[in-house]
């Protein structure tokens, strides 16, 4: 189940996520304009039975952007990319 765009209104939860299963179970990195995200408050990750998530809460406009979701096993790397639009309150 590849990634998918997504359009949020500014201050909504964007969740982004796609199927993802390897033997021996992959590292999973999630990238925003190719530049890896790391673990912080706002963008929640999280891996479980074959479902890589990421949770961006409460978005804003700077969070616009494309998004990978790039998976690293001993067999090679796979990713997957959408586009998150956040649109301002009208």
């Amino acid at each position: 189940m590849p990634l998918l765009d997504l359009s949020v209104t500014e201050g909504e939860d964007a969740i982004l996520e796609c199927g993802i299963y390897g033997h021996p179970v992959p590292d999973i990195s999630w990238r925003k304009n190719g530049i890896v995200i790391g673990h912080m408050l706002d963008f929640k990750q999280s891996y479980e039975s074959g479902i890589a998530r990421l949770v961006i809460s409460k978005s804003c406009i700077q969070d616009y952007g494309k998004y990978s979701c790039v998976a690293t096993s001993q067999k090679g790397e796979v990713s997957t990319s959408c586009q998150l639009t956040v649109t301002g309150w009208q």
